[in-house]
């Protein structure tokens, strides 16, 4: 009987010793396995690429309609092969552009989409402006006059429903300006004004 109890004994333990040898490889198995993966990479987040936006050539304010006719670099000289309008303003002398600009001819229609006249003087168009924020302003009457045509028809009254005006004026802009826009007003009074950008596809 102490035999039999011996060799149970020893049975037992050998089952014991066995389980936990079965075990202890369980975990070195896992172990090396799990060594062995490959390092999973890093998730990238995924951008969107930021559109660029299209460019603006008309723009309806209230009840009028401007719309982008020409931009014409003029180079760095008004020349006097260039007048289109002595009758005006008599004999001219060719005019310079400071260093480091150019003159900048823009012409930008306007047309009434409403039902009453726009008086005179309540639309205009104003600075140019760079991609830098830097502001022209257009060049007096008296000094590029002659090279602007006397059909030329800024802030005259706008009748409903005609064709578009057109409305030329110069400026002297740096030679290293990119991206220009214009600023075009709508300063009626009695209803509300407001002013927009549009985009100068310069030749």
């Amino acid at each position: 009987m102490f035999n039999k109890n011996r060799e149970g004994g020893q049975a037992s333990g050998l089952i014991l010793i066995l389980a936990i040898v079965i075990l202890i490889a369980g975990i070195v198995v896992y172990l090396v396995m799990k060594m062995a993966e490959p390092t999973s990479k890093p998730r990238v987040l995924a951008t969107t690429p930021t559109a660029t936006p299209e460019p603006v050539y008309q723009k309806q304010i209230n009840d009028i309609n401007f719309v982008f006719e020409s931009a014409v670099n003029k180079g760095k000289v008004l020349s006097i092969s260039d007048i289109v309008n002595n009758d005006q303003f008599g004999t001219s002398q060719p005019v310079n552009a400071d260093p480091g600009g150019v003159f900048m001819q823009v012409t930008i229609g306007a047309q009434n989409e409403g039902r009453v006249n726009t008086a005179q003087d309540e639309w205009d168009i104003g600075n140019i402006i760079d991609s830098q924020g830097r502001n022209f302003i257009p060049l007096d009457s008296s000094i590029v006059g002659p090279w602007i045509s006397s059909q030329n028809a800024c802030n005259v009254l706008l009748r409903p429903a005609f064709e578009p005006v057109l409305c030329t004026k110069i400026y002297m802009v740096s030679d290293k300006s990119t991206g220009l826009k214009i600023v075009v007003q709508n300063k009626q009074k009695s209803k509300t004004a407001g002013s927009s950008l549009l985009d100068l596809l310069v030749k």
